[in-house]
C-alpha cells in the first residue's frame, strides 16, 4: 500500500492547489523514459456548492492527476483548453502497456491510500455544513497508444442530502444522520475499482454542526449533509437537536441509493403540530405553533396547494376547482387525498404538488381513504349517496359502488382489516372481498345506528387502533371491538360538525363547525375558524381554549397532519 498527498478533504474543503511542481513546465518532473500522454478528461457531473449545482467548467491553472496505479507513477497536468469540462491533457508517464489501469482524480492534494484494488481516503463524520468541491475520481485502461486515445470520464466520491427542517419556534444546533441497518458512511472508505462503487466505511454516523444555530422561526432550513455514495437498505433518519435540548427526527424507512453526485431533498422534519385546512380551492398546511400565537393562519403558513393550478392534471375545467371539502394525509405523510364537492379527488404529492391520481364525475364526493392493494374508496354524499372503490393505478373508472345515504366519510382500520363509512346517522362495516383479483368487492358485514348520540354524520377519523370519533350534530367516539358510542359533552350543543380530530394521549381535539345561523364564509356550509379543545368530555358549552382564523378561503375540514 502507498499513501500520499493528492486530494482534499472529501466535501468540505476548498481545492489545494498541487506543490510538487516543475518550476519550468507546471508538472512533475518526468522520470527517465517518460513520454507525453494525449488524454481526454471529462467531468462527469457539475460541481455543487451547499446542494446547487454549479456548472463545472476547467479553468486555467486547474491540474488533474493521472497514475499507472501498478506501478505508482503519477503525472500532473493542467488542461489545454478551458470554459467547458472537458479538455485534452498532456500527462508525462512511462508508456504502460495496454490494458494497465490509470487512475484519474481531482484535485491534486490530500491524504489517500492507493492499492490495487481501489483508493482508500477518509471521509469526515463531523462536519459545519459549509461549501464545498467534491472529490472526483475515475479509472481507464490504457488504449495502448504512446500519444493518444485514453478518455478518463471522473465522477464525484460524495452525495449530499439536503437535510430539511420546517419552520417553526425553534433553532437547530446540530443534525445526526445514520442508515437504519448501521450502514458505514464515514471514517476509511474505499473505492473499489473493478466495480465503480464505494465500499461501506467504518463510522456509522455524520454530524453536521453549523457556526450558529439556524433559527426556522420565520423560514424553513436547510441542512447540507455530506456523505459518499451508499444504499441505505432500509432509509435512514436525521436526529435534529434544537437549542433547548429537545430533538426532532426525520425517518425514511424506504431504501435509498445515493450514486455519485447525488443530491437528495428530504421532506422537512419539524417539532411543531402541523394542521392541513381545506376550502374553495386551497389546502393549507399550517404549523399550529406559529398560527395560534397571532390566532391568523398566515403567520404560521408552510404550503400552499390550489386546484386552479392542477386542473388540467384532474381533467376538469378551472372553474370547477372550487368546494374542496377534505384534504386528508396518507402514505406516511407524503401525500394527501383531496375530494371536492364539485365532483372530483385527487391524490396529491406534497413535496411536489403534482397530482398522482383523480376521479372525476363523483357528484359530491366528500372524503376518501386508501385501501390496501393500492385501491381507493370515495365517500360520495347526496345525489351519490355511494361508496365507490377504485384503483389508484387507473383514474376515473370506479371498480364498485355501494350505497349509502349521505355518505360523508371513509377510514380504514389496519387492524380490524375493515373499512368504516359514515352518512346520516348509518355506520357501514364493510370487510374486504376477492381483493386480491381484479374484481375487488366490499362486503357489508353489519349496520349500526348512531342516531341516540349523533346525527347528520359528516366527518370520522381513527383516533386509535380501536377507536373512531365522528362528529355531525353534537360527536361521539365509536369503540370498533364492541360498537359502543360514547358522548362527548364539550360538543352537545354544537350542530353541524364538519370536521374532528382527536389524540387521546392528550385530550386535544381541532375540529370545524358551520350550520345556518352559525357560519362564517359565504355558503351556510362554510367556517372561517380552526377550533381547539383540550377536554371533548367537559360540560364547558363548548367554549374554546383557542381559535385560528382563515378568513380567504369557505373552509370547510381541518386535518391534523402531525399530533
Amino acid at each position: 500500500m502507498r499513501s500520499r498527498t493528492i486530494l482534499g478533504l472529501i466535501g468540505i474543503w476548498a481545492i489545494v492547489s498541487c506543490v510538487a511542481c516543475n518550476k519550468d513546465n507546471g508538472k512533475e518532473k518526468p522520470s527517465d523514459g517518460e513520454i507525453v500522454s494525449k488524454t481526454t478528461v471529462t467531468f462527469g457531473s457539475s460541481r455543487y456548492v451547499n446542494g446547487l449545482l454549479r456548472s463545472f467548467a476547467l479553468k486555467a491553472g486547474d491540474e488533474v492527476a493521472l497514475e499507472h496505479v501498478a506501478s505508482g507513477e503519477r503525472s500532473v497536468a493542467s488542461p489545454v483548453t478551458v470554459g467547458s469540462n472537458s479538455s485534452m491533457f498532456l500527462f508525462d508517464l512511462k508508456k504502460p502497456a495496454t490494458g494497465d489501469l490509470l487512475l484519474g482524480y481531482y484535485p491534486v492534494s490530500a491524504n489517500i491510500t492507493v492499492q490495487a484494488s481501489g483508493v482508500g481516503f477518509s471521509f469526515p463524520a463531523a462536519q459545519d455544513g459549509t461549501d464545498f468541491d467534491p472529490m472526483y475520481l475515475g479509472t481507464t485502461k490504457n488504449s495502448g497508444s504512446a500519444y493518444a486515445g485514453n478518455t478518463v470520464i471522473l465522477s464525484p466520491m460524495s452525495a449530499i442530502v439536503q437535510a430539511m427542517v420546517q419552520k417553526g419556534l425553534y433553532s437547530v444546533v446540530k443534525a445526526e444522520l445514520k442508515g437504519n441497518e448501521g450502514e458505514g458512511i464515514s471514517g476509511n472508505v474505499t473505492y473499489d475499482f473493478e466495480q465503480q462503487v464505494v465500499v461501506e466505511g467504518s463510522g456509522k454516523t455524520i454530524t453536521v454542526t453549523p457556526a450558529s444555530p439556524l433559527d426556522c422561526s420565520s423560514e424553513a432550513q436547510t441542512i447540507p449533509v455530506i456523505l459518499p455514495p451508499v444504499n441505505f437498505k432500509s432509509g435512514f433518519t436525521i436526529t435534529y437537536t434544537l437549542s433547548d435540548g429537545e430533538t426532532i427526527e426525520y425517518v425514511t424507512k424506504d431504501p435509498v441509493s445515493l450514486a455519485p453526485g447525488a443530491i437528495m431533498n428530504t421532506n422537512p422534519a419539524s417539532s411543531g403540530r402541523q394542521l392541513l385546512a381545506c376550502g374553495g380551492g386551497r389546502v393549507y398546511l399550517i404549523d399550529e405553533k406559529l398560527a395560534s400565537a397571532t390566532g391568523d393562519y398566515k403567520s404560521g403558513l408552510l404550503w400552499t396547494w390550489i386546484a386552479r393550478e392542477h386542473a388540467s392534471e384532474i381533467g376538469r375545467s378551472i372553474a370547477d376547482d372550487d368546494h374542496i371539502d377534505d384534504a386528508k394525509p396518507v402514505d406516511g405523510n407524503k401525500n394527501i387525498l383531496v375530494t371536492s364537492s364539485n365532483g372530483w379527488a385527487a391524490l396529491v404529492e406534497i413535496e411536489t404538488g403534482k397530482v398522482l391520481w383523480s376521479a372525476k364525475g363523483i357528484a359530491n364526493a366528500h372524503s376518501a381513504e386508501v385501501l390496501p392493494n393500492g385501491r381507493i374508496a370515495v365517500a360520495v354524499s347526496d345525489g351519490g349517496d355511494v361508496v365507490k372503490i377504485y384503483n389508484r393505478s387507473t383514474p376515473d373508472t370506479p371498480l364498485a359502488s355501494y350505497s349509502l345515504k349521505s355518505a360523508h366519510g371513509v377510514v380504514w382500520s389496519e387492524k380490524m382489516q375493515r373499512l368504516y363509512a359514515i352518512g346520516a346517522t348509518s355506520v357501514q362495516i364493510y370487510k374486504l372481498k376477492n381483493w386480491d383479483g381484479g374484481a375487488p368487492e366490499l362486503e357489508l358485514e353489519r349496520t349500526e345506528s348512531s342516531s341516540g348520540f349523533v346525527t347528520g354524520l359528516h366527518d370520522m377519523t381513527l383516533v386509535d387502533e380501536n377507536t373512531l370519533i365522528m362528529g355531525g350534530n353534537k360527536a361521539a367516539l365509536f369503540d370498533m371491538n364492541t360498537r359502543a358510542f360514547t358522548s362527548l359533552p364539550h360538543f352537545s350543543s354544537y350542530a353541524g360538525v364538519k370536521s374532528i380530530n382527536y389524540n387521546p394521549s392528550t385530550g386535544e381535539a381541532y375540529y370545524t363547525y358551520a350550520w345556518n345561523g352559525n357560519s362564517e364564509g359565504a355558503f351556510a356550509w362554510s367556517t372561517h375558524t380552526i377550533r381547539y379543545t383540550d377536554d371533548i368530555f367537559a360540560n364547558d358549552g363548548g367554549v374554546d381554549k383557542k381559535t385560528i382564523k382563515v378568513n380567504d378561503i369557505n373552509m370547510y375540514k381541518v386535518r391534523v397532519f402531525n399530533w
